[in-house]
């Protein structure tokens, strides 16, 4: 998308203001978090009915929590690689940032995984179906895009992803949290976790990108969102295909 295009998304209301990065941004992922269910479109009307059923359903979104569960554990490294090349190049405040939201990401992961316990029935079968349900390719993807720009390429990259997701818990509303709440006995407790926690992790994420990066690397953002986007959508679509190509054996 062209600088023009993003400047004349925006609205009056924004919260930020439309000049700086953040507020550049800002519109532009409300649209590309509302892409995130467009997924649906590559399904016939058949296909669809089915991924309807309640069974359907459950088995698409246990495999998507699963999925998220291996996408979460790649959290930490892809902090610690950012610290790692942000200290290397002197970047010691910056880095100072990731140490610090690498202690806020510090059991999520472990807080995730008792959510699929819970889900699963017990440890045994939980530790099971982990081994047997890799990260699906787009997934991957989107891990080993930011696994390179933190390590090889510009690390600062990095807040996209995290104020993609911490945006998308922060703005979940109750139907939302209630389907996953519905997944497992008692609730999810990382999307309690979440839900409580992101509220002002978003604010810092807009910071960080006005501290470092200029309008001329706009482009260059607005593609990372979309990338995220069309990564998250390729994930839900390749487990539905897997969930439909399994029930038709």
């Amino acid at each position: 998308m062209s600088l023009s295009a993003v400047e004349e998304s925006q609205t009056d209301g924004a919260v930020d203001n439309a000049e700086t990065i953040s507020g550049l941004v800002r519109d532009h992922l409300k649209t590309a978090i509302a892409s995130v269910g467009t997924w649906v479109s590559a399904f016939s009307e058949e296909a669809l009915t089915r991924l309807g059923q309640p069974e359907t359903q459950r088995e698409v979104g246990k495999l998507a929590f699963i999925d998220g569960y291996h996408r979460i554990r790649q959290t930490s490294p892809l902090i610690l690689a950012a610290i790692q090349t942000l200290d290397r190049r002197h970047d010691h405040d910056n880095s100072r940032f990731w140490v610090h939201h690498l202690g806020e990401e510090y059991g999520h992961d472990a807080a995730m995984r008792r959510d699929i316990v819970a889900m699963t029935g017990d440890e045994t079968a939980a530790a099971q179906i982990l081994d047997a349900t890799a990260i699906t390719p787009p997934s991957a993807a989107l891990i080993g895009f930011f696994d390179w720009q933190v390590r090889h390429g510009n690390p600062h990259l990095l807040i996209v992803l995290r104020l993609f997701l911490e945006t998308v818990m922060a703005e979940l509303d109750d139907d939302q949290a209630a389907a996953a709440h519905e997944l497992l006995p008692g609730g999810s407790e990382v999307i309690r976790l979440h839900r409580d926690a992101d509220q002002d992790h978003v604010g810092e994420c807009y910071d960080y990108l006005d501290q470092n990066f200029v309008e001329s690397e706009l482009p260059t953002l607005i593609w990372a969102v979309d990338y995220i986007a069309l990564c998250l959508n390729e994930g839900n679509s390749w487990i539905s295909a897997q969930v439909l190509g399994r029930a038709s054996d």
